[in-house]
């Protein structure tokens, strides 16, 4: 799986539907986290629940159909410029009124959501992150956002859904400048406003709106992780972070196999990609054991973490390096993934491994045309040293495999070629796998987190394209590209 196009949800909501959960919440993100909130109001809608919300700034998420009923309803604050706009018009237009006071100390902010007819996940998650950018854009540090009814969902399923966007659109990098002033502004608090008609769920929405807090909080950790640059976040860094997050989690072991037992155990792949770094390659292994019964029933997740990938002797050309300091994103994603898991209590026994190294140049740099030999015995003639994403993961997975027996299910994730962005786009995340039902688990459950998943081809006559004349494997395969 391409960490890049997507997070880790699949796999978690495939292993929370299998095995159920228990919440124990912990906070490892560097950036502020959202605050988000469950109240109840006397409407199901503004303006029913107008008179409760003087002095705050509310979201309203209407259908086409709501505002032909409110055009109904001649409302001085909601002129006809106003439900024109948004009637007929684009999905997630958005408007500010100030109803309830003459003084405008109330503020509305309105977002359409299209055709009640045409409604989805997607139209919904649209409208609440226009929502969420005109928020930051005003500069308020709370509000409040009516949970809107959606047809075939859930009250809990929507609020959810809210929740997941409003903390995701609230997120911003920017804690390296120097003068606070200068940082985006950015919502401290969201309250999702549900109808007290829907009381009798109030309890579950707000156990919905706290589990969805916690995986969102994951997948902050994932870009604050990511975004992190190459000289503040070293490789002993996020071994550092990686001991203190098993440290503050009941069911988290870690352990790292630094550099001597790399060399010990003859990861060749590993070692030299690693070799010219500033700092030794190393592997680290979060395990949450959250099935004691069955110990060896587990389920592993590998990845990619270049903490800078220069291209090594193969170097990359101005334009394709300066955000290569992103190539960490599959071990960044896994972290976040051994987080989540340990907080929802998951009932599955899983193995997190984060391959780390850094592609550098150096008179010790691996050198294209060298011979290597894995972890497993097979020697692989390096095609170009900026394919070394593959090396790496191959003596992880060895690895994982070797000191986790009955590790049933596998995946990899890995910022792994940008061929694959040229071939799906920004919108779909490719995945390679030999088994159909994996397949279809893993592409059922992106439709529904949409983070879309698309199958790849793994042909037999591909094998072929690795075999090389004097040794047992090409890292690039006979077609190579030039640039990887």
């Amino acid at each position: 799986i391409n960490a890049e196009y997507g997070g880790f949800l699949a796999m978690l909501h495939a292993a929370r539907s299998r095995l159920g959960h228990s919440l124990r919440a912990f906070s490892t993100s560097l950036s502020p986290a959202l605050n988000v909130t469950v109240t109840s109001v006397s409407g199901s809608q503004w303006p029913e629940s107008a008179p409760g919300l003087h002095g705050r700034t509310s979201v309203a998420l209407l259908f086409e159909e709501d505002v032909a009923a409110l055009a109904d309803q001649n409302l001085p604050e909601f002129t006809d410029l106003h439900v024109e706009s948004l009637k007929g018009g684009k999905a997630s237009n958005v408007l500010e009124v100030f109803p309830g006071s003459a003084d405008g100390a109330s503020r509305l902010v309105v977002v359409g959501m299209g055709s009640k007819q045409q409604a989805s996940t997607n139209g919904l998650q649209k409208a609440v992150h226009a929502a969420i950018q005109r928020l930051n854009g005003i500069g308020v540090s709370s509000a409040g956002i009516f949970v809107p009814g959606m047809p075939d969902m859930a009250t809990e399923e929507v609020a959810a859904c809210i929740a997941e966007v409003a903390v995701l659109s609230n997120y911003s990098w920017d804690g390296n400048k120097s003068d606070p002033s200068k940082r985006k502004d950015r919502l401290a608090s969201v309250s999702l406003l549900v109808s007290r008609s829907h009381e009798q769920n109030l309890v579950s929405v707000e156990q919905a709106v706290e589990e969805q807090a916690l995986i969102s909080s994951g997948t902050i950790l994932a870009r604050d992780l990511a975004n992190q640059r190459a000289n503040q976040f070293t490789l002993d860094h996020f071994e550092h972070a990686a001991v203190e997050l098993g440290a503050n989690m009941e069911t988290l072991e870690v352990k790292v196999v630094g550099l001597d037992q790399i060399e010990k155990r003859k990861m060749g792949l590993i070692e030299a990609v690693g070799r010219a770094g500033p700092k030794p390659p190393r592997l680290i292994f979060l395990e949450h054991k959250g099935n004691p019964a069955e110990p060896t029933n587990r389920v592993g997740v590998v990845g990619k973490g270049i903490l800078f990938d220069t291209g090594g002797l193969n170097l990359k050309p101005t334009g394709a390096m300066e955000d290569m300091y992103l190539d960490k994103h599959g071990a960044a994603t896994v972290m976040a993934i051994m987080k989540t898991v340990a907080s929802l209590g998951v009932k599955a026994n899983v193995v997190g491994v984060l391959a780390l190294a850094e592609n550098s140049v150096d008179s010790v740099s691996y050198r294209p045309s060298d011979i290597l030999t894995a972890m497993n015995g097979n020697t692989v003639h390096v095609g170009n040293t900026d394919a070394e994403g593959r090396l790496v993961l191959a003596d992880a997975l060895t690895c994982l495999q070797a000191d986790y027996s009955g590790t049933h299910t596998i995946l990899d994730l890995a910022t792994l070629t940008g061929a694959i962005r040229i071939g799906l786009g920004e919108h779909l995340c490719g995945i390679f796998t030999p088994s159909q039902a994996l397949a279809d688990q893993l592409t059922s459950v992106g439709n529904k987190t949409q983070e879309k998943v698309w199958r790849m081809p793994l042909l037999d006559e591909f094998r072929e394209e690795l075999d090389h004349p004097e040794c047992d494997l090409c890292s690039t395969g006979t077609l190579s590209l030039i640039h990887i």
